[in-house]
Order: structure tokens, then C-alpha cells, then sequence
């Protein structure tokens, strides 16, 4: 098993850091109604803790449906984090599993077209494929400015897709976990203000190697 964790970034502590949890945990706290006991099988990105109490709610979709997420409150550092289900991608309305099936199809050739059925047969629009797409750049180049060593796995997160037999679930769950793990929110899909990408002050903007984010044959096609 490939160490993706062999050079060490100074982690950043965010204080509204997601914790992403599995699906039989959210399941449970949501059935208990938030029993503090529940919580118990989170731990605390900022301090490592796991005195966590409900801090509030809120809902986003997945898919057609609304599902809630949960805020918490470390009782030990005081800090709050939303409690994200592996089956739903942050910041977007769809699933984690199917995002990375549209990677692996779109990494192997095929079309932007064929690719996106995956989401549509799932009631999003025919040119949520198009959108993803220009998301996963971005994030690629963030990326790429929080770790600039090119020797680091998470420079660009998307050669994780080579190893993908030697991971258990989604690559995408993985590389979010991993940018959890070194004190930044999940690359895909945070929004830029809780990314930490403003903590690099090198006195200059970091240079984006575009030519690295995609194979040069992932130009937006219409077939």
C-alpha cells in the first residue's frame, strides 16, 4: 500500500473544519436525535478530541431530496464543524460515488457525453457534466497552490486515479479525507473562503501548472 501521506505539510487549523462521516454514523445521530453519545465517533480535526455537542443544523440537497447536516461543537477547543455523509460530495447536490465514476470514465476516454449520463439517469441537468468538469480544474489548481511540491500526492490529487485498486471506496472520498488529515477542508468541493488557500503567503501568487490538472486529450467535447 502507497504511503499518500510521505511528505508532511505544517497543517492549518481551521476552525470550521468538515468532518466527513460514514453512513451508518449519520444514519444513528439522526435517528437518536442527536444524542451526545453519538457524536462520540467523531473526532475533532483542530484538537483530536471527541466532546462534541449539537451546535445546529441545516439542509442541502442530495439529488432530488433534502438531507440534513448536522453542526457540532468541540466542547474542548470550541470549534464547529458540519457533519458531512460519504455519500454526499460537499458542496454540491451529487453523490460521491458517482462523481468518481464520471472521473474514472472521463480519465479512460470517454466522452464528456457518455460520462455525464451517469448524472442525468440521476435527474441532473444535461450539461452538469460541462460544470463538474470546470470545478474539478479549479479545484486541481487549488490544489496545486496548497501543495506546490510536485513530489506530494495531493500536488494533483487527480493521479490518486492510478492507484484506485489499492483504495478502498471512491478515490474523490479519499483525497478529501487526505486534505482533512493535513488541516485543510475537503478539496472537492469547499468553497475558497474555508479552503485556506489565502494561509500561503509566499508574497507572490503561486504559479497553477495548468498542463498537469487534465490529460491533454480532455478537451470539452461534444460527442
Amino acid at each position: 500500500m502507497r504511503d499518500f501521506n510521505r511528505i508532511i505539510i505544517p497543517a492549518f487549523k481551521n476552525k470550521k473544519q468538515v468532518i466527513i462521516i460514514s453512513e451508518s454514523i449519520y444514519d444513528k445521530i439522526n435517528k437518536h436525535a442527536y444524542r451526545k453519545e453519538d457524536f462520540k465517533k467523531c473526532v475533532c480535526p483542530v484538537c483530536s478530541g471527541s466532546n462534541f455537542t449539537y451546535h445546529c443544523q441545516y439542509h442541502k440537497y442530495y439529488y432530488q431530496k433534502y438531507i440534513v447536516i448536522i453542526r457540532v461543537k468541540c466542547l474542548d477547543c470550541r470549534s464547529t464543524h458540519a457533519l458531512i455523509p460519504d455519500f454526499s460530495l460537499p458542496g454540491t447536490s451529487i453523490g460521491t460515488e458517482e462523481a468518481d465514476k464520471y472521473i474514472d470514465l472521463r480519465l479512460n476516454g470517454v466522452s464528456q457525453v457518455k460520462a455525464s449520463k451517469i448524472f442525468i439517469s440521476l435527474g441532473m441537468s444535461k450539461k452538469y457534466g460541462i460544470i463538474f468538469e470546470r470545478r474539478m480544474k479549479s479545484s486541481v489548481q487549488k490544489a496545486m497552490a496548497i501543495f506546490p511540491h510536485p513530489n506530494d500526492i495531493l500536488h494533483n490529487p487527480l493521479l490518486l486515479f492510478q492507484y484506485k485498486e489499492e483504495l478502498s471506496g471512491p478515490v474523490i472520498l479519499t483525497i478529501n479525507n487526505l486534505f482533512l488529515q493535513r488541516g485543510c477542508n475537503p478539496l472537492l468541493f469547499s468553497r475558497n473562503n474555508i479552503l485556506m488557500i489565502r494561509e500561503i503567503k509566499s508574497g507572490k501568487d503561486p504559479p497553477l501548472n495548468k498542463e498537469a490538472v487534465w490529460p491533454v486529450n480532455w478537451s470539452i467535447d461534444s460527442g
